[in-house]
């Protein structure tokens, strides 16, 4: 494991220099911040190393079944150590089910999974049917354990996740959630809904606004929040309404061109209490720092604070407003708000809220403010200009294209 000095002054922290072990011990053992949320436990893992080691344990921990879906599962190193633990389970006589995206793990041969299939697996991809309404991904990333354990995320099971991209600081910055006790079951019912829809071989758009629809596990202090294609899912909704009561707001989001809705909520918060957002400044596709760049000076007139993460890639996707965190695989575009399936974990805490923004204060140090004057020293005409179409493309245009029906904004 890492050690405590690493782990605390590095976030991933853009490096691998960690071996992948074959095995690893009880997460719950691991030095993690945890905290009590009624009858649960709930543990924050942000080293790349820790995460690892929290997935590859519980799968090591299983006794009778395993639920996973991942929107990405990479033929590199971590998606094998991912593989062989779950072929391990399955010589241990446990149910195995393996979820993924079919966009998401497009450049994943089906021949990666062969091994897991003549284990006893049971595998599926979900694919949405190809039409102008139903251009979805499944972009949760799910895992839950005997039905009282469950991590979610924003990482994927690849390399660039956990540290091990080239070069290094091309790494992913990301977080784990884990759940420990009854609430993780919700999730299990949630899984059992959607491999059920998902072994359509092409997975019809009102089936998944069906299940999102009728979701109900989004009530009481820890909530899973599923967002999905619609015009207001149960994750949206509980986000607006708790931007609207908040007095504080502190978000790290790897991808932020939300819709005016969400903006003009953002604004009047910082207005009435105090804002700050941690956003990309180095990420794959540059076309979405040109979006959240248009944001600044609207942000920045109404007193919110904006960073940009400068230290590697950033793929976090966290939000705490007031003693509330939010944490999982959503981010604050529209494709993540409006189109694709999602999944953030409310969690009402004033601990754990205190220990992200501590998080994100480390995050800070390693970022550039955006101030009035550096804001205004990028903001030739040209450059405008690109921002409104990039900001058009990804906030707009994704969405039109991707079909969400209804009105989205309010």
């Amino acid at each position: 494991m890492a050690d405590k000095e690493y782990r605390d002054d590095c976030e991933i922290h853009c490096v691998g220099d960690y071996e992948i072990a074959e095995h690893y011990g009880d997460p719950r053992e691991l030095d993690v911040p945890t905290f009590a949320v009624e009858d649960n436990e709930v543990r924050f893992f942000h080293a790349a190393e820790d995460r690892l080691a929290a997935v590859i344990g519980l799968i090591d921990m299983a006794e009778e079944r395993i639920r996973a879906f991942y929107y990405m599962v990479g033929e590199d190193e971590i998606g094998e150590a991912f593989m062989k633990a779950l072929c391990r389970a399955c010589r241990r006589g446990v149910e195995v089910q393996l979820v993924i995206d079919a966009i998401g793990s497009d450049e994943t041969p089906d021949k990666f999974f062969n091994e897991f299939l003549e284990e006893g697996g049971t595998w599926h991809k979900f694919s949405a049917a190809w039409s102008t309404k139903s251009l979805i991904r499944n972009h949760q990333k799910i895992l839950v354990i005997d039905s009282n354990q469950a991590i979610v995320s924003g990482f994927n099971m690849a390399a660039d996740y956990f540290g091990k991209a080239d070069p290094p600081e091309n790494s992913w910055e990301d977080m784990g959630v884990l759940v420990s006790g009854p609430d993780a079951g919700q999730l299990a019912d949630y899984y059992d809904k959607l491999v059920e829809i998902a072994k359509q071989k092409k997975v019809r758009l009102r089936d998944i606004r069906r299940l999102v629809r009728n979701w109900h596990g989004d009530r009481g202090p820890l909530a899973w929040t599923i967002g999905g294609p619609g015009r207001l899912s149960p994750w949206v909704r509980s986000l607006k309404n708790d931007l609207e009561s908040g007095e504080r707001l502190d978000m790290v989001e790897a991808y932020f061109s939300p819709g005016r809705s969400i903006l003009r909520r953002i604004g009047h918060l910082a207005r009435r209490g105090q804002a700050r957002l941690i956003l990309a400044g180095r990420t794959d596709h540059k076309i979405t720092l040109a979006a959240h760049r248009l944001t600044h000076s609207y942000l920045l007139k109404r007193r919110a604070h904006v960073y940009e993460y400068e230290r590697c890639r950033l793929h976090m996707k966290c939000i705490v407003i007031d003693d509330v965190v939010y944490a999982g695989s959503s981010n604050m575009d529209a494709r993540s708000l409006y189109v694709n399936l999602e999944i953030m974990v409310r969690i009402e805490s004033a601990e754990a809220a205190q220990h992200i923004r501590e998080r994100m204060d480390r995050m800070q140090a390693r970022s550039l403010e955006i101030t009035p004057d550096v804001n205004d020293k990028r903001t030739g005409l040209f450059t405008r200009l690109y921002w409104v179409f990039a900001y058009f493309v990804v906030s707009t245009m994704d969405k039109t294209v991707s079909g969400t029906i209804g009105r989205t904004e309010d």
